[in-house]
């Protein structure tokens, strides 16, 4: 019985420092007893150690690290429903490929199904979300634990990161005494970090064929008026890659604000900015539509583009899937490529002429019309003055905020207001999203995790509801001093409901949609320690961002507005981008 202890700890530290050796940087953890060999491993190791007392919050915490770092992050939890309260970023991290490796600590399976405390069944825990899973063996002197957890860790580092990134999740159950009463110094062996030697690619590597990149290659050049539409892709290295194609095919790029291409160093001329205004009214007083779209990532965040889409009388489409799944909503591709975005076009781009011959009435005409209705849009927003209009809130950031500046936005109002107001600019901003599952849960953690991954302000933008849900990730920021800047948008319960047609069944939407809550959430700020700065005007906005940019740890910016007042003025501005447009091409 003694050496039970020992033989744990001794486990436990076989997995700890040979998934430090693989590239390992940061363990994010709840506090708990049966994960106490684990936990001392980890904390033995030196590595960036992360403690919160909430389990749910712990898990999208670590979701940020990796969505900003693209390696993986372990997150270590006790037995019990502790790992059950992992689950809502298990599912964000599998579809948004983030990679994760999830530790929960079991009870011994002879304890399973006999009424132990804090025991429920662990086994494939999070059902079809993981990469991988694997019920660990209770550790003991059998056998070589050492060489086979050392064997596990390295195939668990790979398997998150290689494409598509994910999860895996190992359950390792221990019995007691769980660490011995006396703690040996661990043997000198070195930690040396193996992440040069073991490096799989991120997105893995493209199953593109040289005669299919060929194939497609002349696929896309049988039409010289195309789109590429860029949903959610997550991180970066695709984006030059993605740009160089449009410029080289003629192509119209219409992207998502949170694929960052829209933002990031893009050829004007070849861009659709203001796409969700433009494709919400009648498409006869638009120019003539693509005939081929390349859509690459995740669906469009905007109905309008998905509707217009959808009406398409195409030559062909075709998808690139760079999570490894079937983005394809709609039925619509007569392609689908599961691939990394970068290498995908990269070798598309090999069979490419430097420059094709261009429409250029065709894009022309796109492009001239997307900048007069960004002008007009630009001149609506900033001339409401009766009320603090939501949609505003992105055209001062994009002015405040100098560029590389980080901003996080949350889903349900705020990502549907950034696609539609957040104004093309030549900074490069770096926009995070959770856009996997798109639940409004976990946001603040994860853009937490964000800021404490890059080490820079994150200035994020959340709903009340969605904050409320999260508030208690301000502790673990105020705790490390972490500078993840908080916009609240407080319009006093759930404004996107405001758009939806049973918004006029007076009888039954405040009771089940509206759902005012009355709560004072700048207190929160108070209770916590984190700064508050409540804003009445867009001048105090203004001077709340820009002194937040300068100032360590967490703030907290509220903006009060009416949920009412606010869907009134979004129905006025889409009336009148509509009215300009039709002013602009009489049918």
């Amino acid at each position: 019985m003694s050496e039970i202890g020992k033989i744990n700890l001794l486990a436990a530290r076989a997995l700890a420092d040979e998934l430090i050796r693989c590239g390992v940087e940061h363990v994010c953890l709840s506090p708990g007893s049966r994960s106490a060999p684990m936990a001392i491993a980890f904390a033995e190791t030196g590595r960036r150690l992360w403690v919160h007392f909430d389990e749910r919050s712990t898990a999208f915490f670590a979701l940020g690290l990796a969505k900003h770092s693209r390696k993986p992050v372990v997150a270590l939890c006790t037995s019990g429903t502790a790992s059950s309260n992992f689950y809502p970023a298990v599912i964000e991290a599998s579809y948004s490929a983030t990679p994760l490796i999830v530790i929960t600590c079991d009870r011994p399976p002879e304890l399973v199904d006999f009424g132990s405390p804090q025991t429920i069944d662990q086994s494939k825990l999070y059902g079809i979300y993981p990469k991988w899973h694997i019920n660990l063996p209770v550790p003991s002197d059998d056998f070589q634990v050492d060489r086979y957890l050392k064997a596990v860790a390295r195939r668990a580092y790979q398997t998150a990161l290689s494409f598509p990134a994910g999860v895996v999740h190992l359950n390792f159950p221990f019995r007691e005494p769980l660490i011995p009463e006396e703690i040996e110094n661990r043997k000198d062996d070195s930690c040396e970090d193996m992440h040069s030697i073991l490096t799989p690619d991120l997105e893995g590597t493209s199953p593109l064929s040289k005669a299919s990149a060929s194939k497609i290659s002349d696929l896309l050049q049988q039409s010289r008026r195309g789109w590429i539409v860029c949903g959610y892709s997550g991180g970066s290295d695709h984006l030059d890659s993605i740009l160089e194609l449009s410029a080289r095919l003629g192509y119209l790029l219409v992207a998502d604000r949170v694929s960052n291409l829209g933002i990031h160093n893009v050829d004007r001329s070849l861009l659709i900015s203001s796409y969700d205004l433009l494709l919400g009214g009648d498409p006869r007083y638009l120019p003539e539509p693509p005939e081929v779209v390349l859509r690459i990532g995740a669906s469009p965040t905007s109905k309008n583009l998905n509707r217009y889409l959808r009406q398409l009388d195409l030559k062909f489409s075709i998808l690139l899937d760079n999570f490894g799944r079937w983005h394809d909503p709609d039925w619509a591709a007569d392609i689908v490529i599961q691939s990394s975005a970068k290498e995908f076009v990269d070798s598309v781009l090999q069979f490419l002429p430097d420059r094709l011959n261009r429409d250029v009435g065709w894009l022309s005409k796109w492009a001239e019309l997307d900048s007069l209705v960004s002008c007009k849009l630009a001149e609506t927003v900033l001339g409401i003055n009766n009320a603090l209009f939501e949609g505003r809130i992105f055209f001062e950031l994009s002015d405040a905020l100098p560029a590389g500046s980080q901003i996080f936005v949350g889903n349900s109002m705020p990502v549907r207001d950034l696609e539609t107001y957040f104004p093309f600019t030549d900074k490069a901003f770096h926009i995070f999203a959770n856009r996997g599952a798109n639940g409004i849960d976990g946001v603040l953690s994860t853009a937490t995790g964000v800021a404490a991954s890059s080490g820079k302000p994150v200035f994020l933008v959340i709903g009340d509801l969605s904050f409320a849900h999260d508030a208690i990730a301000l502790s673990i920021s105020v705790k490390h001093s972490i500078p993840i800047k908080v916009i609240l948008v407080n319009n006093n319960g759930g404004g996107i409901f405001s758009l939806l047609p049973y918004r006029n069944h007076e009888e039954f939407f405040e009771l089940l949609f509206g759902t005012p809550h009355n709560l004072e959430l700048g207190r929160v700020a108070g209770a916590l320690g984190v700064r508050y700065h409540p804003c009445s005007s867009w001048q105090e906005f203004r001077d709340a961002v820009l002194e937040c940019q300068n100032l360590e740890g967490p703030d907290l910016i509220e903006i009060r507005t009416d949920r009412d007042i606010n869907r009134k003025i979004r129905a006025d501005i889409r009336q009148e981008i509509q009215k300009y447009i039709a002013s602009m091409n009489p049918i």
